[in-house]
């Protein structure tokens, strides 16, 4: 009798710990910042991962430098420690920051910026935000040769390298519904020159 409530006591230990230890897995935090809703309040969003492998990259291209340190895997997004259903397999670069946080002003959510290099000078931007309470992802990604940065009350705007005809930037703001996640194209301009210029956030 001895014998089989000792067996038993291992089995409910066993039983007991073994989500825990897969938990503790499947929730390591390779990202962790804080992000504002429209309304000034704060959340922090963190990336985990159950499966993301470490590489050091081993030469230069657009995305990465020789020894920077690259994750790759699945990473699902958490907000205050609860978890999301928006993942993304786009590759965190530890060293560069490809993960970062677009300021913006009171009114206007600010926007967590996961970018994806495309070439030298073009990125894919994919921009996730508070809402309502709800983590929410924009519906089309942003490409651009810069961060996007803020451009009044739900807009931002991207500058994309033009050297097809004449050597500048094509820039491009659009204004982001934050209901729906939905952009719209309001403005484009084009900056001729090789040097990007008063590519700056809108102070209000």
């Amino acid at each position: 009798m001895k014998k089989i409530l000792t067996v038993l006591l291992i089995c409910v230990m066993f039983g007991t710990l073994a989500p825990t230890l897969a938990d503790a897995k499947a929730t390591k935090t390779y990202y962790k910042t804080t992000i504002k809703s429209a309304t000034g309040k704060k959340y922090t969003i963190s990336l985990r991962s159950n499966n993301a492998k470490k590489e050091i990259a081993d030469f230069t291209w657009g995305g990465f430098k020789i020894g920077d340190v690259l994750y790759k895997g699945t990473f699902s997004f958490y907000v205050n420690n609860k978890k999301t259903t928006l993942k993304t397999k786009k590759e965190f670069n530890r060293t560069q920051k490809n993960i970062r946080v677009i300021p913006s002003k009171k009114g206007t959510p600010q926007f967590l910026s996961v970018k994806e290099s495309l070439s030298l000078n073009y990125h894919a931007y994919t921009l996730y935000y508070m809402y309502n309470g709800q983590f929410k992802k924009v519906k089309s990604e942003f490409g651009s040769t810069v961060q996007p940065i803020y451009a009044g009350k739900n807009l931002i705007k991207v500058a994309q390298y033009n050297n097809r005809n004449k050597v500048g930037y094509d820039i491009y703001t659009y204004r982001i519904n934050p209901k729906t996640g939905k952009r719209t194209l309001v403005k484009k301009q084009f900056q001729s020159g090789s040097v990007l210029y008063n590519f700056k956030p809108a102070k209000k």
